[in-house]
């Protein structure tokens, strides 16, 4: 299978050793129980922040607002996430 992606991928001209982007994610908490992250991300999506989860491979489930590819903009969303009450800290994937 991963052979016939490659063939693809080269036959498309897709460059697959370019880096991954690394994005920038405001995590507001990281719950053992579903329920819990559900709602906390109930909760900031009432209060208009455009929240989702995601599970570790350690089996947490994070609440975590917006994906920046600019540290910037997640230092922002962190300030108005913290006037607002929420504990904050910035995380990055990619």
């Amino acid at each position: 299978a991963a052979g016939i992606a490659n063939g693809v991928l080269e036959t498309l001209g897709v460059d697959q050793t370019t880096t991954p982007i690394t994005y920038y994610r405001v995590q507001t908490g990281a719950f053992r129980m579903r329920e819990y992250a559900e709602d906390m991300l109930e909760e900031l999506e009432e209060d208009g922040f455009p929240a989702f989860i995601t599970v570790g491979s350690d089996g947490l489930y994070r609440v975590q607002v917006g994906a920046f590819r600019q540290m910037d903009n997640a230092v922002r969303m962190e300030r108005r996430l913290r006037n607002a009450g929420y504990n904050t800290f910035i995380t990055t994937t990619g």
